[in-house]
């Protein structure tokens, strides 16, 4: 079975992280998942909902931030 604790060296590392970029004016957004660990297989493989929507939440990100400038197909 797979190990679905979080990532505890990815983790740690946010908060260290998180403050520099928002120094830097530089867009945001952070999630961290319950489960599933770090390097999710871009959801396809996992059974959980919330891993398997992580990809539709970048896009929109994306979107928010005018990051594209065609619009992102739907990963579900």
């Amino acid at each position: 079975m797979k190990d679905l604790r979080p990532d505890p060296i990815f983790s740690r590392t946010i908060p260290e992280r998180l403050p520099k970029y928002r120094a830097a004016k530089v867009p945001i957004e952070v999630h961290l998942f319950a489960n599933g660990g770090h390097s999710l297989n871009m959801g396809n493989r996992s059974k959980l909902v919330t891993v398997k929507g992580w990809t539709n939440q970048l896009a929109d990100w994306l979107a928010d931030n005018v990051l594209v400038t065609e619009p992102v197909a739907d990963s579900k």
